[in-house]
């Protein structure tokens, strides 16, 4: 059945709102659970709540360190195939230059051109020079 987009928006808020009630009904939980062992233990309130901290804190430094790890090794992926490409491309494509034409075969365009303008047959350039007048 075809719901419109705002109801399918709806729909999936009330589902975000749901887990996010019920994980913070979890953590809640075991924040109390700490502070209860806490006072168990006739420590101070306030350590019950460093291990939800702490878990928390070495979860957030987890995801930042997976994400340089991630990124580094994409890093270093391009940087090894950039190298073995420029290996690879040594003494057998040496005669290719930085515009991926070849040095040693001629280009029949730039040859008629210049053969064109040496023998003053070359009628495409806008400019004439003063002389031929």
């Amino acid at each position: 059945m075809y719901q419109s987009q705002e109801k399918r928006a709806w729909e999936r808020g009330v589902r975000l709102a749901a887990i996010w009630k019920g994980t913070k009904k979890i953590f809640t939980r075991l924040d109390q659970r700490c502070v209860m062992l806490a006072k168990l233990y006739k420590l101070p309130k306030w350590l019950g709540h460093l291990p939800l901290l702490l878990a928390a804190l070495c979860s957030l430094v987890a995801l930042i360190a997976g994400g340089l790890l991630i990124s580094c090794s994409a890093v270093l992926l391009w940087a090894l195939i950039a190298a073995i490409t420029h290996i690879g491309s040594g003494s057998e494509n040496a005669s290719i230059n930085s515009f991926n034409e070849k040095k040693d075969e001629n280009n029949f365009h730039d040859e008629f051109v210049m053969n064109s303008a040496t023998n003053n047959e070359y009628d495409g350039a806008p400019y004439k020079s003063p002389s031929e007048d």
